[in-house]
C-alpha cells in the first residue's frame, strides 16, 4: 500500500468561519463526514464573512451542501435559508450553462470539428457527480488551432457575438498575443471562451497539443459521448490555470483535490512528472499537489511529493498561497506575472515569458494605434512602451 504525506500548511489563528469554510470544502473533496463541522457552527459569530468567502473562493455550493449532511442544530436558520437560495441560484445558473454547452457540442460534432469542454459543468459532472456541485460562472472550451476560424464562422452564423476584430491585422495579433476567443449568445447572458491553448503565449508553457489531442477521451456527459481530456492532461491544466493567477481560489485546488480522489487508482505518476519537467513546469505541479494534499487531504504518493521538501522554491509559493487564502484580496496583475515567474523552474521560460510580455503586440495595441502595414513594426516599440509604464521593469528583472 502507497503510504501518503501528510502536512498542515493552513495559517495559524484562523477564524471558526475560515476554518469551517475549510472544513466543509474537504467534505465534499472526500466525501467523508466530519463531525468538527457541527462543533464549529455555533463558534461561529460572522455568517456574513463566511457566505462572501464562500462566494469569493467559488466554493459556496459546497460549503450549502456539506452544512446539510452535518446537519448542525445550531445552523441559524436565516443562513440556512441564503444558502438555499444561492444553492437554487447557482443551480439554474448552471442548467443554463448547460443547455448551452451542450448546444454547441451539437453544432460542433454536426460540422466535424472537434471540441473538448475542459472545465464548467462539463468539469463538474466529472469531478462531483453534479453539475451543481461546482460553480460555474462561463463555459472553456477547447478547440483545435486549425479549427477555431471556421468554429467562429459558425458560432457567429448561429448568432453568437464575439470580440475577435474584423481587420486582417488585428485578428492576426489577437490570435498571435491571446489563447481564447470570447463569445456571447444572442441575449448576452452567459460568456463562452473558445480555446486554442491552455494560456496565452506570452506563458511559455509548451505544451504538445497535437499529442494532447491525440490522447483525448470520450466520456458520457448529459446522454451523450463527449470529447474529453485524459486525467493527467486535465491535472496539468487545472495547475498551470490555477498558477497563472496565483491560486487565490480554494475552489481551484478543491477541483485538484476531487480529481486526485477520483483517478487515484489509475494515474501514472512517472509519465505525469515527466511531461511536466519536459516543459518546465515541474513546480507548477508540484505546487498544485501539495496544495491539494496538505489543505484538503489529496491522496498523492508521498514519493511523488518527497521533492517538495527538499524545493525551498516550492515551499514558498505554499506558505504564500495558503496564507493569501483567507486575507484580504490583493487584486494585482503584475503580483500575478511576478507570481507565475516564481512558479517557473528554468531560467529561459521565465526570459521568454518577460520578453514576450513586454515586446509582444497585442489587438490592444491595434486599437489604440492603427498603423499602416507598411509601419506595422512600430507596433513593437509602441507595446514595450505601454508595458514599461504600466508594470515597470524592476520587479521583473528582481524575479529573473
Amino acid at each position: 500500500m502507497t503510504t501518503m504525506l501528510r502536512s498542515t500548511i493552513v495559517p495559524g489563528c484562523m477564524r471558526p468561519e475560515d476554518e469551517l469554510l475549510l472544513r466543509c470544502v474537504r467534505v465534499c473533496v472526500q466525501f467523508e463526514p466530519d463531525q468538527q463541522i457541527s462543533e464549529l457552527v455555533p463558534q461561529v459569530t460572522d455568517w456574513n464573512h463566511l457566505l462572501q468567502l464562500a462566494s469569493r473562493h467559488a466554493v459556496t455550493p459546497l460549503v450549502s451542501h456539506a452544512l446539510v449532511q452535518a446537519q448542525a442544530p445550531d445552523l441559524p436558520a436565516a443562513v440556512a435559508g441564503e444558502l438555499r437560495a444561492a444553492s437554487r441560484d447557482h443551480a439554474a445558473r448552471t442548467l443554463q450553462l448547460t443547455g448551452v454547452l451542450v448546444r454547441l457540442l451539437d453544432l460542433f460534432e454536426a460540422n466535424a470539428i472537434h471540441a473538448v469542454p475542459f472545465k464548467g459543468p462539463a468539469l463538474g459532472t466529472m469531478l462531483y457527480g453534479h453539475v451543481g456541485l461546482r460553480s460555474s460562472i462561463d463555459l472553456d472550451i477547447l478547440i483545435r488551432r486549425q479549427d477555431i476560424l471556421r468554429a467562429t464562422d459558425l458560432m457567429i452564423e448561429h448568432g453568437y457575438h464575439t470580440d475577435l476584430p474584423t481587420g486582417a491585422a488585428q485578428q492576426a495579433a489577437y490570435l498571435g498575443a491571446r489563447h481564447e476567443l470570447h463569445f456571447t449568445p444572442a441575449d448576452g447572458d452567459c460568456l463562452i471562451e473558445l480555446h486554442q491553448a491552455f494560456l496565452a503565449p506570452f506563458y511559455s508553457f509548451a505544451i504538445d497539443y497535437d499529442a494532447l489531442w491525440a490522447r483525448v477521451e470520450r466520456k458520457s456527459f448529459c446522454g451523450r459521448k463527449i470529447l474529453a481530456l485524459r486525467h493527467s492532461d486535465l491535472l496539468l491544466s487545472l495547475c498551470a490555470h490555477a498558477t497563472k493567477h496565483s491560486w487565490e481560489r480554494l475552489g481551484w485546488i478543491c477541483d485538484v483535490a476531487r480529481l486526485l480522489h477520483i483517478t487515484r487508482e489509475e494515474l501514472d505518476w512517472e509519465e505525469i512528472t515527466t511531461e511536466a519537467s519536459a516543459i518546465g513546469a515541474t513546480r507548477i505541479l508540484m505546487l498544485g499537489l501539495s496544495l491539494a494534499t496538505d489543505l484538503l487531504g489529496a491522496p498523492v504518493p508521498a514519493e511523488v511529493l518527497h521533492g517538495v521538501k527538499e524545493s525551498l522554491h516550492v515551499h514558498r509559493l505554499v506558505s504564500a498561497v495558503a496564507s493569501a487564502l483567507f486575507a484580504e484580496p490583493a487584486d494585482s496583475e503584475l503580483q500575478s506575472h511576478l507570481f507565475f515567474l516564481r512558479a517557473r523552474e528554468r531560467f529561459r521560460d521565465r526570459v521568454t515569458y518577460c520578453s514576450r510580455l513586454a515586446l509582444m503586440p497585442t489587438d490592444e495595441d491595434h486599437s489604440l494605434l492603427r498603423l499602416p502595414s507598411l509601419l506595422s513594426p512600430l507596433y513593437y516599440p509602441f507595446h514595450a512602451f505601454r508595458v514599461a509604464g504600466k508594470y515597470g521593469l524592476a520587479p521583473i528583472r528582481r524575479r529573473l
